[in-house]
């Protein structure tokens, strides 16, 4: 889900998100898959951990291409408030939680066609 950063305090990147993902030790606090790690789709199964998007995104590119064809992610934490109300960036209201379980904790991620299946997209 697109964030407009304008609604967010001034120290958003550079003190709330960093101390964040450092409590989380750059892990998704709810399955724990790292921060910028790649990993097959759709089970999820860990192949390369790196320590930034460009660097993940040149290990993709050095990938032989027919194991990019098989699926694979790169999982970028984002920091989702729980609450759902971005203006209460309280450390207690604030997760690190990845592409995939940010849908599924965000009701208003998940499209319509999914609400009440119990399928993610």
């Amino acid at each position: 889900m697109p964030c407009d950063y304008k609604q967010y305090p001034i120290n958003w990147f550079t003190k709330i998100r960093p101390a964040i993902l450092e409590r989380a030790q750059h892990c998704c606090e709810e399955c724990y898959a790292p921060n910028y790690s790649i990993c097959t789709t759709p089970e999820r199964i860990l192949i390369h951990r790196c320590n930034s998007f460009a660097e993940a995104k040149q290990a993709l590119k050095n990938c032989h291409p027919s194991d990019r064809a098989d699926g694979f992610i790169i999982i970028v934490l984002a920091i989702s408030h729980t609450d759902h109300f971005t203006l209460n960036n309280h450390p207690s209201n604030l997760r690190a939680l990845c592409q995939k379980c940010t849908t599924r904790t965000m009701p208003n991620t998940v499209p319509p066609s999914t609400k009440g299946s119990g399928k993610l997209p």
